[in-house]
């Protein structure tokens, strides 16, 4: 997922019954064009067990700036940090864009 400029998409999808009666259903997709930012955030390992450590890591170039929840707050464009949740826990990185958006990974 990148920062950019955006565009909105119109995409109609229509279904004909056998006596050829139409009904369309109509939805807006958000295109985001590549201009700056790019983001990643990830776990390794995947699993752990109670009482054992994943090391959370990111990288989001281009972005005013990154935040990681829960406990750990602000953090640079790239970083990794070794953490030992107690229970099941979902870390979200919020990246920042220059336009005010906002990008949001998760992980459980």
């Amino acid at each position: 997922m990148e920062c950019g400029d955006r565009g909105l998409l119109d995409i109609t999808a229509k279904a004909y019954d056998e006596a050829g009666k139409t009904e369309s259903s109509t939805i807006t997709i958000e295109i985001v064009e590549s201009s700056a930012g790019l983001m990643s955030f990830s776990v390794t390992p995947d699993v752990i067990e109670s009482g054992s450590s994943a090391e959370l890591s990111w990288k989001g170039a281009g972005f005013n700036k990154t935040i990681i929840n829960p406990d750990i707050g602000e953090v640079g464009a790239n970083g990794k940090i070794r953490v030992s949740p107690k229970f099941n826990t979902t870390y979200a990185a919020s990246f920042f864009c220059n336009d005010g958006s906002l990008i949001i990974k998760k992980l459980t």
